[in-house]
């Protein structure tokens, strides 16, 4: 990301298991909730991934992040049950931005 984005890309970080959520039932649960909301606090936009978190990309060219609903699950999610199941998640992560 930081290379991309000294060569004048913009880029939206997508990077990381804090910005993927794996369909499946054993992810949602109260005790998953909980635990992906403390471990995004220590994460952010600017952060590229575990092994380069201390060297935050400042540029103006990370213009923000997303988070992506990783489905392998062979039909067991429809879209309603994976927008039901993914919602919490949609909302811990809106709440981390909602005052930048």
């Amino acid at each position: 990301m930081p290379e991309l984005n000294r060569a004048g890309f913009k880029t939206i970080n997508c990077n990381n298991y804090y910005t993927y959520i794996i369909l499946d039932k054993s992810s949602f649960t109260k005790s998953s909730f909980n635990t992906w909301k403390n471990e995004l606090k220590a994460w952010n936009p600017s952060i590229w991934n575990d092994e380069h978190n201390k060297d935050i990309d400042k540029s103006k060219n990370n213009i923000g992040a997303s988070i992506s609903a990783w489905g392998e699950t062979n039909g067991q999610y429809n879209d309603v049950k994976t927008y039901n199941a993914f919602s919490p998640f949609v909302r811990i992560f809106l709440d981390k931005f909602k005052n930048r």
